[in-house]
């Protein structure tokens, strides 16, 4: 790829059962996504799209097999780059590019203090940088931010539910086939640095929980089923991040068919979305389960599959993360089914006249990925039915129907806290360093003395030459003495010279 006489670098297609595991899911997503653009009437570039879908796999394919860093760095911009022909609304553009262009460079930045201090590309050396480092916190803290800006963990997320504004099928593509998902991917490459500093750990693992706390939060109180489906993906990443955490290969190993259900549960509210003709607010859904029987199906065998796939894989030093994980979604997924199915009806005339399953080409490859999984999974423990059945407890109860009147908050709705705060904390104090400097600065130093000074000066000095060439027989005198006299002094220093 690059071969010089200082830097030789391959372009690395390593083939093996690791990389195979995860670029799978990736596979079957975009391909999965592509078939689904067909019959999705909102799209109106269908062709493009699944083109850049297909592009995009490519690039996912030489992030998971880089195996030094310019290559994750090239692969991590061209899937931010692909994002953006993906994002067709100009406002989550704006956002979008901020946020990335802001991890790439961090990114730029990390990779280029670790070739300073070893002089190698290979990832391969990262677990030996903990002998030599000089700035070891430094650059985790540098790669900890730039992967928690691309997947959207909190503090980060408004990137990400800027993304509401995009039709359904692109913010799925981008939520698990783009820059999210990239991010942890990043983190699975680079893992290894964070042995170099005992505060990555902890890190992690405070921003993880505090996005999985936040996604509930957002999943249970915002009534536009974009944005909730936004906070349920945050929830997601949050986990794998915590998974990671305190076990990296088994992250590694439950991440694919995580990311696989994660897809299934966003469709669910696709079809759920395309039916009440293509209605986003909750608040105006209930009792739909009678005229879309097989969407509520769906809905409850997708938590059967994520209940296996979690429980499977809990050990004693990953419990917490997914019991309290399991337990969100549980809460949260409960108390969205029931307001859409069960709850009570909101929906005007339009949305019932028109209510019904959607096609047939969107449900029928979401059971087949569903009853594959239950069925591979082979996990059929007394704490699965457990919890399934508290589950479906919670959907026919509805332990947090109480929340169902924050809908009606406008504020809450339309709030947007950490902008807010980023308002409060940083955009008004450089506001207000701003108006100071400007009046000591600008005001006072440079225009009431330096440029006051030059214009009296400039004023003076034309006012004495006005007065010099004013046409009078004593300029006549005086520019001739003054011309005699360089004329002497210039033959006087040719000569001593």
């Amino acid at each position: 790829w690059i071969d010089s006489q200082n830097h030789r670098l391959n372009i690395d297609l390593v083939s093996n059962s690791g990389n195979y595991a995860l670029i799978f899911p990736f596979f079957l997503l975009s391909a999965l996504m592509i078939f689904g653009n067909i019959f999705y009437d909102m799209e109106n570039s269908k062709l493009r799209l699944n083109g850049i879908i297909a592009i995009n796999l490519s690039a996912l394919m030489l992030l998971i097999c880089s195996r030094n860093f310019m290559q994750v760095l090239v692969a991590v911009c061209i899937i931010d780059v692909l994002s953006l022909f993906i994002i067709n609304d100009i406002e989550a553009k704006k956002r979008y590019i901020f946020y990335n262009l802001l991890a790439d460079m961090g990114l730029f930045t990390l990779f280029a203090i670790i070739w300073g201090q070893t002089e190698s590309y290979d990832l391969s050396a990262l677990s030996e940088y903990n002998k030599s480092f000089c700035y070891p916190n430094l650059s985790v803290i540098i790669l900890l931010l730039c992967v928690f800006i691309k997947s959207g963990l909190f503090l980060f997320q408004s990137a990400l539910l800027n993304l509401s504004g995009l039709s359904f099928n692109r913010l799925i593509t981008v939520s698990f086939c783009s820059t999210p998902v990239a991010g942890i991917l990043l983190l699975s490459k680079t893992y290894p640095l964070l042995e170099v500093s005992g505060y990555a750990v902890p890190f992690l693992q405070v921003f993880a929980g505090l996005s999985i706390l936040w996604g509930f939060l957002g999943a249970v109180s915002i009534d536009d089923i974009k944005e909730k489906t936004i906070y349920f993906n945050i929830m997601l990443y949050a986990l794998v991040f915590g998974l990671m955490s305190v076990n990296h290969a088994q992250a590694l190993a439950i991440l694919p068919w995580l990311l696989v259900l994660g897809y299934l549960f966003n469709n669910l509210w696709v079809m759920v979305t395309i039916s009440a003709s293509n209605e986003v607010f909750v608040s105006n859904m209930g009792g739909f389960v009678h005229s879309i029987k097989i969407s509520f199906i769906i809905g409850l065998l997708l938590f059967f599959a994520l209940t296996q796939t979690l429980l499977k894989d809990l050990t004693p030093e990953n419990k917490w993360w997914i019991w309290g994980t399991l337990g969100a979604v549980l809460l949260a997924s409960a108390h969205v089914l029931r307001q859409v199915f069960l709850g009570k009806t909101n929906a005007d005339e339009r949305v019932w006249a028109f209510l019904k399953n959607s096609s047939f080409f969107f449900w029928l490859p979401i059971v087949g990925v569903i009853a594959y999984i239950i069925y591979s999974d082979n996990f059929y423990t007394k704490e699965v039915f457990y919890v399934f059945g508290v589950f479906l407890l919670c959907v026919v109860i509805g332990p947090l129907r109480w929340l169902d009147k924050i809908y009606d908050s406008e504020k809450i709705q339309a709030a947007d806290l950490f902008n807010d705060i980023y308002e409060v904390l940083f955009i008004a104090p450089i506001k207000i360093l701003g108006r100071i400097l400007w009046l000591t600065i600008d005001f006072l130093i440079i225009e009431r003395t330096i440029i006051s000074s030059l214009s009296g000066s400039m004023a003076f000095m034309v006012s004495v030459s006005k007065k010099i060439h004013n046409g009078s027989k004593l300029s006549w005198l005086l520019f001739t003495f003054l011309g005699l006299a360089v004329t002497i002094g210039v033959f006087y220093w040719k000569g001593v010279k």
